[in-house]
């Protein structure tokens, strides 16, 4: 009987501390939650200059590959003390962009992309890409032929960023420099250069801007749109243009045109 008592009692006081909690207290269970996608963006290393058709392992080829494989707005850096000249090799083509990516170049007065070789343009941005941005190159010899953007074409309706580099000696039919469908932004950026300008057969010898530009802290000289209009800039959208050299009055510094705008038609 002792041990029934105590049994007892020990249920009415058991029942009393559950009617003592709150309705939320006596409902809380463990459960798991579904967090937002926290997933670490990749970054990828460029280790050598070498180029050629199939991507060598450690090539801003291989890097851009990776990246496109990679969904999400990655980025790509260059390996410490890493300068010098990429050449594109022959028959390798464009640099091909088909994911939001930053590339960051160990400053334009270290690293050169020419593709005299590979008889390409240099970047080419397709229109799945979304957002990229390009800093710290030098990009020169690239050639579109009668197509658009000779160093950089950008098909992508997201933003193009391009700052901290120079852009200069490319051709292509519009667009000899650069050529971007969506927004540009360029900073601290040279397009062309006294001797070393870029050229176009119709818009935009050194930029062809399809929607708004943002220029600033940039020069912009030497172009030619040689059987058009916009020897410097052509810009479709809207233009704003802040600390900024548009050429210069005489050649080798002046941007020309066959048709209008000299130094920028808007």
């Amino acid at each position: 009987m002792v041990w029934s008592f105590f049994r007892n009692q020990g249920r009415r006081k058991q029942r009393q501390r559950t009617r003592g909690r709150s309705p939320a207290s006596r409902s809380r269970r463990p459960y798991f939650e579904n967090l937002e996608d926290r997933r670490v963006l990749a970054v990828f290393t460029v280790t050598n200059l070498t180029d050629a058709p199939v991507a060598p392992a450690g090539s801003l080829r291989d890097a851009i590959n990776q990246a496109n494989a990679s969904a999400g707005a990655d980025s790509i850096q260059f390996a410490a003390g890493l300068t010098g000249t990429l050449n594109l090799a022959a028959g390798a083509g464009n640099l091909d962009i088909t994911d939001p990516v930053t590339i960051n170049g160990p400053g334009a007065a270290n690293l050169t992309i020419d593709a005299t070789a590979a008889v390409s343009r240099i970047f080419n941005i397709e229109d799945t890409a979304g957002n990229v941005a390009i800093s710290g190159l030098t990009l020169t010899k690239g050639n579109a032929g009668t197509g658009a953007g000779g160093a950089i074409y950008s098909a992508s309706l997201g933003m193009l960023t391009i700052s901290n580099s120079v852009v200069s000696g490319n051709t292509a039919g519009t667009g000899g420099g650069i050529f971007a469908t969506g927004d540009l932004i360029i900073s601290g950026t040279t397009v062309g250069g006294a001797g070393a300008g870029n050229t176009s057969t119709a818009q935009g010898g050194g930029i062809y801007a399809g929607s708004m530009l943002m220029l600033s802290n940039s020069t912009v000289s030497g172009n030619t749109a040689s059987a058009g209009s916009g020897g410097g800039i052509f810009a479709a959208g809207s233009a704003m243009i802040e600390n900024s050299t548009i050429g210069g009055l005489t050649a080798p510094d002046a941007n020309t045109s066959g048709v209008s705008g000299g130094g920028i038609d808007a």
